[in-house]
């Protein structure tokens, strides 16, 4: 240890003086460094937002497969539960879910068995009827949430509501009902429900009207509780189904259209909206070009800092020779280049750390902003502008340390590796000298 600490009191001075007398090959050396660490971490920083943000996109978009009608025909047939049953045996086939909508009136709100019918003057309302609310794609985005209560299901019913909008938290102290008005074919209902939770509104509901959005006020009540009161508000001649990957979309398709059922009248669609599997593809295309042009640049980028370390060594085997002859030990020689190596690399991290975590939140915002902007002008803007709040949302920014750590790590490895080499290189020269 005395031994050590010895050639370090004695080769750090010469190394510290040997870098300020090589002012060029130093500041070529630091500013390499400080190229490649942060060039690194910006790289891994990006790959890894795109990456969480097409996660995040698959798995609140599952891919999805349609069983419809594709007759306009009425038809005797209809979806029976064993064809359902069947139906979700097949592989990467995780869950289904039905959806309809009809529209009604707000008579009036309720609060502990008293009535309020001054406060809505019969306000239209979208109904959304599901067997599932929970899987209703306006919650599976994220673009609603569920903030207090349950979702209605076949036992309880009731209705989840706007929190907002209804001015409404729900506590075991108060009962809040909904009486609304329903207009179909077959007459007028009245219905009353208790309300069993509300959702807030990350981006609202819109409706477009002559090209003008339009928020809707809707309220979500499960299928079965309708069809209570009449089945003909519940349209039951169409399923979604989703899958667990969309890598497994083709072969799923293939074998849900060999299985039995009405082929003349029913069929499978894919159902993945139009704005979202661009979004899905316009950032898998753009990791498949980061990725072939990060495998580039990591090569030449190697070979770079090789060359120079190699470079950078031939010229300082002149001053080996020079302190040889002046009877210095090659191993405090040797320990001078590598301290002079890891000064430069030390000196270089802190400004590329620096610029690494400052450039983040750039990174982000601009990724975000690329992958959510419509493909030409006013295409897809309302539901690119519905995705880029949802992603905002979703994603906290937070600096990644871990990919700054990285590449830190990827370019001391280099060095280390170089030095290695260099140091078995000169104890065989000391060694073949010697004998």
């Amino acid at each position: 240890m005395k031994q050590i600490s010895e050639r370090i009191r004695i080769v750090f001075p010469r190394a510290t003086k040997h870098l300020l007398r090589n002012v060029l090959t130093t500041m070529l050396g630091l500013s390499l460094m400080f190229l490649l660490i942060s060039s690194y971490a910006i790289f891994l920083y990006h790959k890894n937002v795109s990456q969480t943000y097409r996660e995040l996109i698959e798995s609140r978009y599952p891919a999805e497969v349609l069983f419809c009608r594709t007759k306009e025909e009425e038809t005797t047939t209809s979806l029976s539960d064993v064809f359902v049953s069947d139906v979700l045996k097949v592989p990467h086939i995780q869950a289904n879910n039905r959806t309809s909508a009809f529209n009604a009136q707000l008579i009036a709100t309720g609060h502990d068995g008293i009535w309020y019918e001054d406060i809505n003057d019969q306000i239209p309302i979208v109904v959304q009827t599901d067997i599932y609310t929970s899987l209703n794609s306006y919650f599976m985005s994220g673009q609603l949430e569920l903030v207090s209560g349950q979702f209605p299901d076949d036992k309880n019913g009731g209705m989840l509501v706007d929190a907002d909008y209804f001015g409404l938290t729900l506590d075991s102290r108060n009962n809040v009902c909904i009486r609304m008005k329903v207009l179909s074919e077959e007459g007028s209902y009245f219905i009353e429900r208790p309300v069993v939770g509300t959702y807030k509104t990350i981006y609202p509901i819109e409706h477009m009207i002559n090209d003008v959005p339009v928020k809707q006020n809707v309220v979500f009540m499960n299928e079965t509780d309708i069809i209570n009161i009449s089945d003909q508000l519940v349209k039951q001649d169409n399923m979604k189904f989703y899958l667990d990957s969309h890598y497994a979309l083709d072969e799923t398709m293939l074998y849900l259209n060999s299985l039995k059922y009405d082929h003349e009248n029913y069929s499978f669609f894919p159902s993945l909206s139009h704005d979202v599997s661009t979004l899905l593809n316009s950032i898998r295309i753009g990791e498949s070009s980061q990725k072939m042009i990060m495998v580039i640049y990591w090569i030449i980028s190697t070979g770079i800092v090789v060359v120079y370390l190699a470079n950078d060594y031939l010229k300082y085997r002149n001053c080996m020779r020079i302190y040889s002859l002046l009877g210095e030990k090659t191993g405090n020689v040797v320990c001078e280049y590598f301290f002079r190596i890891l000064a430069i690399f030390g000196v270089a991290c802190v400004p590329s750390v620096i610029l690494a975590a400052s450039s983040q939140p750039v990174i982000s915002d601009n990724l975000l902003s690329n992958i959510t902007q419509p493909l030409t002008e006013g295409s897809f803007r309302t539901t690119f502008e519905v995705q880029r709040n949802i992603l905002q949302h979703s994603v906290a920014f937070n600096v990644s340390w871990m990919v700054i750590l990285e590449a830190v790590g990827y370019v001391l490895i280099v060095i280390v590796a170089f030095l290695l080499i260099v140091g078995i290189i000169s104890n065989k020269t000391e060694y073949w000298k010697n004998k």
